[in-house]
């Protein structure tokens, strides 16, 4: 009786009306030049103040907080206004907040600030949660004012390696294959999330409005990933008047343009080409370490339209492209294998063309988007091997949210997805289980022979998760999500939970776990009697914010992962050229680990210590120990700080990244019929690439005209010139190896004018 009038007591106390006062406090920047502007006008409720010298502004006014429930969702509305500037306002949580940075547009301009903002379907964040201002992300040194590829620079996410399938245009989240995450734009899969080799991502910063990052637990409206995911979110802001700007770099040269067509119709456009393989020539020295000659090209377009016929409901339209070329040229016949030798092409191309509608009133928010396009897959080595896959992807998706109460919303929604696909291959498996990692001899191994597969692959997918805030303390969000993998005539049923306690302004512990699956894909997808992979994840988190400018998170994570697809090699031979069954669900393993983040943020300096320390392992089958996974890798420590003086932006960043495990050879055998070496394995991943560790640094300067703006930038990937090691190859007999290395220095000069 005596807990039950605690309880009671605690209800009671949670949910009074109180008067409250509330601070604000910031700093207000252009949107372009990130210059700080004096004297703009910071208005909430009845109160008003100006910004100084500096752009920075304090601002308090009296606030009645009501019932609890009400209170996640009660908004302070910040009204900003400056001469030559569009006026724009924030929504604020009502409670005592510091350093919010306000971005505005000069008149005939557009922008947003870009968020990575860990977030469940009902908005209850996840252990990891990040989020970074516009500032930050296209300051980042060694990211070249790129966003997305902001996300390197965060806990959970390991370095890439071109060679090992990440550095394809994918990440490694939390020791997982760069396959076993999704990336979204707009709810729509994308095949790859950056250019070759990382260089910059896919969709310009332009058309970026929200970048959402989960390293893992996230919620039931999304699927088919067994480890993370990434989200691009796209611009919908209204433009009122004509703007753009063109962008000049020894990466790539990018063209932008926004206008409005009528008062509810606005059009954006965009385009950019890499020049990189015009400047890498110079930039490689002879003595590098590469025998062959690396010449990537890529470029991309996009267009948008919005239409807003009506005040709940807005239409869009989102095309966009992406196409990429590398030829690698092996000057010099090896022994071991004389056939790998000639021009390699790879070209990788993919299109979508998207129609959004969304409706929005004060209790439903609807949204439902239809997406097709094409996606092609050209490799070709020498004149004897290659592939061709072409596929057709369409996806149409409906996602609800139905608010009942502030005490309670309900989400669901539906997700298909047809995959047409038609594969021409004639290449050596990519890797075996007792050689992993390590590419196939094309002289001597058996190739996979098929002509003109096609493939018909369709995922079915339905969710509901109910966000549940019985008190301000406490949040609770459980979740289900039901896959249809019609290929393998397989339902998957997947609950999912996260949660949320607030134990005082200080500190906060989140909690999430969720079964998640993910389906065979490209060669695998041939066997139709896998099962699909399979992944159960725990995280929990603490966050501590001792200051209004200082934050401290630190995050365990473990993944337990079953039915993995394994290779096994018995299965193909001369009489078995397609090798459709050579893939079976054997393999287990887990990753496991802790993910810290100290993160300061202040009007002219923000910057942050990440560290992750972890382990992933993996096992071909349940009879065979456990061993390092390919993507494993112990330690992570980066490192970034930026500081701002006037028109002056000066940023550094240093990362120190464990080298990740490879399987060695450790001798040969010499087979005289055929006149060549054997390699004799070691253990498998046995032992590890050299650790790597680079300095990257920027520097930005702009300058303000009458109409237009100009900037300038210096950006230097790997200052002090230690190249990270790839991989390595070896000579004949394999008693001596050579180190393959990533670029040894890469600068980016650039300028942009914007009008």
């Amino acid at each position: 009786m005596r807990f039950f009038f605690i309880v009671l007591v605690f209800v009671l106390e949670t949910t009074s009306a109180y008067a409250e006062s509330i601070s604000i406090s910031g700093t207000v920047l252009d949107s372009q030049t990130f210059i700080p502007i004096q004297n703009a006008t910071i208005q909430i409720e009845e109160q008003t103040t100006i910004t100084d010298a500096i752009g920075h502004y304090v601002i308090t006014t009296q606030h009645n907080t009501l019932s609890q429930a009400k209170d996640t969702t009660d908004k302070l509305v910040l009204m900003i206004s400056a001469e030559g500037y569009l006026n724009t306002q924030k929504n604020l949580a009502p409670i005592k907040q510091s350093n919010i940075v306000i971005l505005l547009d000069k008149q005939g301009q557009s922008g947003e600030i870009i968020e990575i903002i860990e977030k469940t379907p009902i908005q209850i964040t996840t252990p990891g949660q990040t989020d970074l201002s516009q500032k930050e992300l296209l300051t980042i040194p060694g990211a070249r004012g790129d966003p997305i590829s902001a996300l390197r620079s965060l806990p959970s996410v390991g370095t890439t390696r071109s060679g090992r399938g990440a550095g394809q245009g994918n990440i490694v989240i939390r020791g997982s294959a760069p396959e076993d995450s999704s990336y979204l734009v707009d709810g729509i899969r994308i095949p790859l999330l950056y250019h070759f080799g990382g260089i910059t991502s896919v969709i310009p910063s332009n058309f970026i409005e929200d970048i959402v990052f989960f390293p893992g637990g996230f919620g039931a409206n999304e699927g088919s990933s067994t480890a993370g995911l990434v989200e691009i979110q796209t611009k919908s802001s209204q433009i009122t008047q004509t703007s753009g700007f063109f962008e000049f770099s020894f990466i790539d040269v990018a063209a932008y343009l926004e206008t409005p067509i009528t008062k509810t119709l606005d059009l954006k456009i965009g385009l950019r080409r890499s020049i990189i393989d015009l400047i890498l020539p110079f930039v490689i020295p002879e003595d590098a370490g590469l025998d062959f000659v690396v010449a990537p090209r890529y470029y991309d377009g996009q267009l948008r339209l919005d239409w807003r016929p009506h005040s709940n409901h807005r239409f869009a339209f989102f095309g966009f492209l992406s196409s990429d070329r590398l030829e690698l040229l092996f000057n010099n016949q090896r022994s071991n294998d004389p056939k790998a030798m000639g021009a390699v092409v790879s070209q990788p191309n993919f299109q979508k063309l998207m129609a959004t509608w969304s409706y929005k009133n004060s209790v439903i928010d609807n949204r439902l988007v239809a997406a097709g396009g094409p996606t092609y897959i050209f490799f070709e080595l020498g004149e004897d091997f290659g592939l061709d896959i072409a596929a057709w992807d369409y996806t149409l998706r409906d996602d609800l949210t139905w608010k009942f109460h502030d005490l309670l919303s309900l989400k669901t929604g539906l997700n298909i997805r047809w995959i047409l696909s038609t594969s021409s291959v004639n290449l050596p498996l990519p890797s075996s289980t007792e050689d992993p990692g390590n590419p196939p001899n094309l002289s001597f191994d058996l190739p996979v022979d098929i002509q003109d597969q096609e493939q018909i692959t369709s995922i079915y997918a339905n969710y509901a998760a109910l966000d549940i805030t019985p008190s301000k303390f406490f949040q609770i969000t459980p979740s289900v999500r039901l896959e249809y993998y019609a290929q393998l005539n397989r339902f998957e049923l997947m609950p999912r939970l996260s949660t949320k306690m607030t134990l005082s302004q200080q500190w906060i512990i989140r909690g999430s776990t969720g079964v998640y699956t993910r389906a065979p894909e490209n060669a695998e997808a041939l066997n139709t009697t896998l099962h699909p992979e399979r992944s159960n994840q725990y995280v929990i988190g603490v966050e501590y914010n001792p200051t209004s400018d200082i934050k401290a998170t630190l995050n365990g994570f473990y993944i337990d992962r079953s039915q993995l697809v394994q290779q096994d090699d018995t299965r193909i031979d001369i009489s078995n050229p397609i090798a459709s069954d050579v893939y079976v669900n054997t393999g287990s393993g887990h990753s496991y680990g802790f993910e810290s983040l100290l993160r300061a943020r202040y009007d002219n300096f923000f910057g942050w210590l990440a560290y992750t320390i972890s382990r992933s392992e993996i096992r071909i089958s349940d009879d065979q120990p456990l061993e390092l996974y390919r993507y494993d890798q112990t330690h992570n420590l980066i490192a970034v700080a930026s500081y701002q003086i006037g028109p002056w932006t000066l940023g550094g960043r240093w990362q120190y990244a464990t080298g990740i495990p490879i399987t060695p050879y450790i001798g040969s055998r010499y087979n005289a019929d055929l006149n060549y070496y054997t390699p004799i394995i070691g253990d498998v991943n046995s032992e590890r690439i050299e650790d790597s560790h680079r300095l990257d640094m920027r520097i930005d300067y702009s300058w303000r005209f009458d109409s237009w703006d100009l900037s300038a930038f210096l950006d230097v990937t790997n200052v002090y010139l230690n190249p990270a090691v790839l991989s390595y190859q070896y000579n004949f007999d394999y008693t001596e190896k050579t180190p393959i290395t990533d670029i040894p220095i890469l600068p980016a000069l650039g300028i942009r004018g914007t009008f």
